[in-house]
């Protein structure tokens, strides 16, 4: 069963809040489409797993197929249907051993998403972001050229955190 109500946003950034509880590390942002039609979009901004930082990038000229087609939708909600190559979520990564989201999560989100391809890290922790050369090389190809990871990849951790290298 594809997932309901998936799509985009295209609007504008009109006001912005963290949450005030200490328990729920959200960052809100509420945008406006041309018609005035308001948004809340809440961003998890602190991990459960040391280091909690977020890391971002901020760049002028980002070109990237993905946003090529962005720019040719108007202000507003836009339904996407779950297809290879197109401007829909296709690339979905998953910890095994993942306190804060459930690698179950992962695998429903998979399956709502017919055309999506799940990356399975085998490891602990709630992101492998430098904790598995291959989850990274993974996710490298299919930022820099939208190539999907083959049906049933699985990634092992390189170590284990918070033990050292």
């Amino acid at each position: 069963m594809p997932l309901k109500g998936y799509g985009v946003l295209r609007g504008k950034a009109i006001d912005r809040r963290r949450e005030g509880s200490s328990d729920t590390p959200h960052f809100q942002i509420r945008v406006a489409d041309a018609a005035g039609v308001e948004f809340r979009i809440a961003v998890n901004v602190k991990s459960q797993s040391a280091p909690s930082e977020l890391l971002y990038l901020l760049e002028d000229d980002f070109q990237h197929p993905v946003t090529a087609g962005l720019e040719t939708l108007g202000p507003g909600w836009h339904a996407l249907p779950s297809s290879p190559g197109d401007l829909s979520l296709d690339y979905i990564r998953g910890n095994l051993f993942d306190p804060a989201t459930r690698y179950q999560g992962a695998v429903l989100a998979s399956n709502l998403l017919p055309s999506s391809r799940l990356l399975t890290v085998h490891g602990w922790g709630h992101t492998s972001l430098f904790m598995s050369q291959c989850a990274d090389a993974v996710q490298t190809r299919y930022l820099v050229d939208l190539t999907l990871p083959p049906v049933g990849t699985v990634c092992d951790q390189d170590h284990v955190p918070f033990t050292g290298p």
